[in-house]
């Protein structure tokens, strides 16, 4: 297996992970509405198996609370959200029939660094969170900004972002969760019936779907830093994709930065206690980055070099959702 790196600034000359021979697979999960059913997609060959058929033609989003290890969908016609088995795709309505209070919901995501859980509704272009006790929708505000029926939601918990994806103006936007204003981070969409999305933790890339009738689910990457948007191609004989979810590895509760020393301008991060397999991104101060995957004892290593002198501040943020700080001094 090879390791997925990425190195975010110049002033990063060196890098060394550790990483699994083969890690625990992380998971992107489809909803076909045409087909009730839900899919399990390889993020690299586009082949999929059936997890399930669960019999609810309207189980459009999809949103995964890695916290709790908890997959949610939402279904319009029921103006209910549900737990959704991600092994069998079994369902579990959340309250009673139409607890949600929003007819049209589609959009649906989690925030695990607040344990929040997000939803739009396209009836009323509301923004809400959803209580996962009750299933009761609560209204932050109507979307503004010119954007409007937001189909699909994805949340980014290192940049702590909600991204939507609008089918009316084609783009896919991010939107602030304390005033439900949307702005564009993509140029214009290709025509096509836009309806999933999801934050693929891992490859920190978004995934989007188009419906394609009578014919197979075109899915999409999107790197929100960049701005690129790629077609990676169609998933055969699956017409109807709605709802994206993506599982990444639990956290273990004890991941932490084990160590961060600097010498002579090299930087040396370790960090240790994670889960297998997981994504991971070290920012210090200053604003270089390096992202990589854990060793199969739950740990990396990751060099910088090149760093002026001084007191920093090396971040950790796991993709499973953890986070570590630790000071450092270069002489």
């Amino acid at each position: 297996m090879n390791a997925r790196v990425r190195i975010t600034a110049a002033t990063v000359a060196a890098l060394v992970v550790v990483f699994a021979p083969s890690a625990p697979a992380q998971q992107l999960i489809g909803g076909d509405v045409a087909g009730d059913r839900l899919i399990s997609i390889d993020r690299d060959t586009l082949e999929w198996t059936l997890i399930g058929v669960h019999g609810n033609d309207t189980l459009s989003g999809l949103a995964y609370d890695a916290n709790h290890d908890i997959l949610y969908g939402v279904s319009p016609s029921d103006d209910n959200v549900f737990i959704v088995d991600r092994h069998n795709a079994s369902l579990r309505r959340i309250g009673p029939p139409g607890a949600l209070g929003f007819p049209n919901t589609n959009g649906l995501a989690y925030d695990p660094n607040h344990d929040v859980l997000y939803a739009t509704d396209n009836n009323t272009n509301v923004l809400m969170t959803v209580d996962v006790n009750t299933g009761v929708g609560r209204a932050i505000g109507v979307i503004s900004g010119g954007f409007t029926e937001i189909e699909g939601l994805g949340y980014d918990p290192v940049t702590d972002t909600l991204y939507g994806l609008t089918q009316l103006q084609l783009r896919i936007v991010k939107i602030d969760v304390d005033t439900a204003r949307a702005e564009a981070v993509s140029d214009p969409l290709p025509a096509g019936v836009w309806r999933g999305l999801e934050f693929d933790t891992q490859r920190r890339v978004l995934w989007a779907t188009t419906v394609v009738i009578n014919a197979s689910s075109l899915i999409y990457t999107f790197d929100p830093q960049t701005r690129r948007l790629e077609r990676v191609g169609s998933i055969d004989g699956v017409p109807a994709i709605q709802g994206l979810g993506f599982v990444a590895g639990r956290c273990t509760d004890k991941e932490r930065i084990a160590r961060a020393r600097c010498e002579n301008g090299r930087l040396k991060v370790k960090l240790a206690k994670g889960t297998p397999g997981d994504a991971f991104t070290v920012e210090i101060t200053g604003g270089a980055s390096i992202e990589g995957v854990l060793n199969n004892k739950g740990q990396a290593k990751v060099k910088f070099k090149d760093v002026p002198n001084g007191e920093g501040v090396a971040d950790s943020t796991w993709a499973c959702g953890a986070r570590d700080s630790r000071g450092y001094v270069c002489r």
